[in-house]
């Protein structure tokens, strides 16, 4: 489940990043495969905040706009400043977010003790869901209701 968090975060960063808050939001995003257990989920959270806190003036460094000079793509010609580590704010927003929402340690409420997690959903996609998906793509024109049906059968 974690993995695509991970992808996520690579996304945002370069893997050879040379500032130190880009290179340690990776290794905490990495530490989160092997959690089973809300508590192991609690100790990652706070290690996150952590995180945050010990960054949060850097990421807050801005870059002034100068006459004629370069912008980064995204940046508009009437734009006077932007934050400066914007990828960095971005893979750290990724994290935030599904945690302020609850939705990254939603998976480990189901889980019964003794029973460890799939690391990603893999599994679903190549096994149960496989054969539906091989009916629907070989008859591509049935209506919704035909293709309701045939799933049902």
């Amino acid at each position: 489940m974690f993995v695509y968090i991970q992808q996520n975060i690579r996304t945002h960063l370069t893997m050879r990043s040379k500032l130190d808050a880009s290179k340690e939001l990776p290794a905490l995003a990495k530490v989160l495969t092997p959690i089973q257990t809300l508590d192991q989920a609690a100790v990652w959270a706070s290690e996150f905040a952590s995180w945050e806190g010990l960054w949060e003036t850097f990421l807050k460094h801005r870059s002034y706009a100068k006459k004629n000079g370069e912008r980064p793509s995204p940046i508009g010609a009437g734009q006077l400043w932007w934050f400066t580590h914007m990828r960095l704010r971005r893979a750290k927003g990724t994290l935030a977010t599904v945690l302020k929402n609850e939705h990254l340690f939603s998976c480990l409420t189901h889980v019964t003790q003794g029973r460890k997690l799939p690391r990603t959903t893999s599994p679903l996609e190549g096994d149960v869901n496989a054969g539906l998906k091989h009916l629907l793509r070989n008859h591509r024109g049935l209506s919704d209701d035909h293709a309701k049906r045939a799933e049902d059968w």
